[in-house]
């Protein structure tokens, strides 16, 4: 196994010619590497790394024994680095669910890890796991793995980054079973006096108290402390003792208390609440997993004015008038102003519908001004075919007589009845509007450019006020969320940390040469003398490197 060392830059330098190599992978998250004085020599804030293991460190420390010519550097390693950053949030707990490389790069980005670590792409999927704030991000990894019985995998690559990948935890307790025999040296502690109920409480500052047990098995097992897989409100856990398994001189009671924390979670309703038209502001939306109070809708409402209102020949236009198509506002009426022609206009002929006389009122009290008429004149058009109304219609025909147009009298005794017919002989009367004669100070124009605005005319229940009324939106099904509250969450998953600490446990320590355990996987031990039997997990691994000689110490179990 080669060490690579860098420069502080993390350029690669060199090999290291390793004296010893003491890399306590899990416990203190350390190490120190001994080398020959007059050997290599390695600066402060370097790194130095085995490619195709998860060994790797950056040098913080540097001491040197002239005795016994050697130069020490000590620093933190692979799982110390993830160690040391913490995850903040504004909230107590930290709920992740998804995909498990996808949440660790997430968390390495976060945290400002994506220089020396990353997250190779997994399969694995995390339901859903929640993690304390201000937890470190080792622990953070171990957790959410942890729920779905994987562990982590750190292997130093040629990129000179750590890549984390995750695997299913092995158990090679069937396989592995380490006697207390010559063959191996082990230290073996049956520890069973921890606790197995544990009383968390906490309370706010006006003396409301909430209180929840916990409790283990035999062998430790947390039993459950919620009603649903996903509790999400107080009425959501088991608060009393019904879950209770051990009692007796057999049962260890911790008491723990801690400041009340309240989480906040939102429920999708399924069906309308009773106090949707009266509270919708206390409900919620999602929006790409942000939640927002709900925002009324705007209803517009119109009363009808029976009275003139203060503001009209100023504020008319704040006002509604009513017609078939809904409600517009009133706007103001203009009135044109007139100039008299003194000459005819060059288009008279052709437009004079668009000048005006000036016409006194019937009722003598001003003048109005209307479009110039024109003057209707006969056309008699000559019939050269019957008219097909001419049998009922013959009076409305006429004919020339000492050079006047008559019209058509009927024969018989009561000259009802039409005569015959003659060709060329009778004339239809076609009216015809004709162009009146001009007339010098008769007529006016309308000047586009002097136009008055004039205030509308006040009539009574005519016209009508508007006001905004902000109303509840429709009820739909699956869109609204209600929050609720959890006073519990974060107090049960510290209270779970301190349980594990102080629960029963069993711990062994060995040296292993004949076979590759990782942390977290689950190896079993047996001591014939004491009658001691353990299966747990490997929680810590320290290899060391001495006279060219590697050597794994592991410890299994403990706390």
């Amino acid at each position: 196994m080669e060490l690579i060392y860098t420069d502080k830059n993390f350029i690669d330098i060199g090999i290291v010619d390793c004296a010893e190599l003491d890399y306590d992978c899990a416990g203190e998250k350390d190490f120190e590497l001994t080398v020959e004085t007059g050997g290599i020599g390695i600066e402060k804030h370097s790194m130095w790394y085995a490619i195709g293991t998860e060994y790797c460190g950056i040098v913080e420390s540097v001491s040197c024994d002239s005795g016994q010519d050697i130069v020490t550097y000590s620093g933190t390693n692979t799982r110390g680095f993830l160690e040391k950053k913490i995850l903040e949030g504004e909230r107590e707990l930290i709920i992740y669910s998804g995909n498990a490389g996808e949440i660790i790069n997430e968390i390495l980005e976060e945290t400002g890890l994506t220089e020396l670590f990353t997250c190779e792409d997994t399969d694995l999927d995390i339901p859903e796991c929640q993690i304390v704030t201000y937890t470190s991000v080792y622990s953070a990894i171990i957790a959410l793995l942890k729920s779905v019985n994987s562990v982590p995998i750190f292997e130093v690559k040629s990129d000179r980054k750590v890549h984390i990948s995750a695997d299913l935890r092995e158990d090679y307790s069937d396989e592995i079973q380490y006697q207390g025999n010559n063959t191996y040296s082990f230290k073996i502690t049956d520890g069973k006096n921890g606790f197995n109920h544990m009383i968390c409480k906490a309370s706010e500052d006006s003396g409301k108290r909430y209180l929840i047990h916990l409790f283990t098995d035999e062998n430790g097992g947390l039993q459950s402390y919620a009603k649903t897989s996903t509790p999400l409100q107080d009425s959501d856990y088991v608060l009393d003792k019904s879950k209770q398994l051990i009692h007796g001189i057999d049962e260890r009671t911790i008491v723990v208390e801690s400041s009340v924390s309240v989480t906040e979670n939102y429920i999708l309703t399924q069906s309308r609440p009773a106090d949707w038209t009266t509270n919708y502001t206390n409900y919620f939306t999602n929006a790409d997993g942000q939640y927002n109070e709900v925002e009324p809708v705007e209803q517009e409402v119109y009363t009808k004015l029976t009275s003139k209102p203060k503001d009209w020949n100023t504020g008319y236009a704040n006002y509604y008038i009513k017609s078939s198509t809904g409600y517009s506002g009133v706007s103001a009426e203009t009135e044109n102003v007139y100039r008299l022609l003194t000459s005819q206009p060059w288009d008279w002929n052709k437009n004079y519908s668009i000048y005006y006389e000036k016409i006194k009122n019937t009722d003598g009290t001003g003048y109005t001004y209307q479009s110039a008429a024109g003057i209707e004149k006969p056309l008699y058009v000559k019939q050269t075919m019957q008219p097909t109304d001419w049998k009922d219609n013959f009076k409305n025909y006429f004919y020339i007589k000492n050079k006047k147009y008559c019209a058509v009298v009927g024969t018989g005794k009561k000259k009802d009845k039409a005569p015959a017919w003659k060709k060329n002989k009778y004339y239809s009367n076609v009216k015809q509007t004709c162009t009146p004669k001009f007339e010098k100070n008769k007529y006016y124009y309308a000047d586009a450019d002097a136009q008055k605005t004039v205030i509308p005319t006040w009539s009574t229940n005519l016209y009508y006020s508007k006001f905004i009324l902000e109303v509840a939106p429709s009820w739909t099904i699956g869109k609204y969320y209600k929050k609720v509250t959890d006073h519990y969450a974060a107090m049960i998953e510290s209270a779970i940390q301190e349980l594990e600490e102080q629960s029963e446990s069993q711990k062994a320590e060995m040296t292993i040469t004949d076979f590759d355990c990782r942390i977290g996987d689950v190896v079993g031990c047996v001591d014939s003398r004491s009658g001691i039997e353990i299966c747990e997990e490997v929680t810590n691994i320290i290899f060391k490197v001495k006279d060219g000689l590697e050597e794994y110490e592991y410890t299994i179990g403990g706390k």
